[in-house]
């Protein structure tokens, strides 16, 4: 029994850990990426 209960809180743990982490890559992905938009945007603008 306090074994299941353990197992079942580490489960929830790193399930949640897991999410934090997808999250917090997917925030600092989309960050990229619009900086890079904004870079690309500015070029055009200013032209070569």
């Amino acid at each position: 029994m306090a074994i299941g209960l353990g197992l079942g809180l580490l489960a929830l743990v790193l399930l949640g850990l897991a999410t934090v982490g997808l999250v917090a890559g997917g925030i600092a992905l989309n960050r990229r990426h619009r900086r890079e938009d904004a870079a690309r945007s500015a070029d055009r603008v200013n032209g070569p």
